[in-house]
């Protein structure tokens, strides 16, 4: 019997003390299309000129790279 499996990817809005680890933004996904999503997400990294290596931040975001995170 196939298991589907799944990956969740988080990212944490607090990195030390009581309440580290509360996760606010995140992405659930099959496995089995995680190389077909990132492979995706750095061809669009590419198109907007951007290092497709490079973190992408959730919040926080500056004025002059708020037009690639509404791309």
């Amino acid at each position: 019997m196939d298991i589907e499996r799944f990956v969740l990817f988080c990212d944490e809005s607090i990195q030390k003390g009581e309440f580290f680890s509360n996760f606010y933004g995140g992405a659930f996904l099959k496995e089995s299309l995680l190389s077909e999503i990132n492979l995706k997400l750095k061809q669009e990294k590419i198109r907007l000129g951007l290092n497709p290596d490079r973190e992408m931040k959730f919040t926080k975001i500056s004025y002059q790279y708020a037009h690639y995170y509404i791309e």
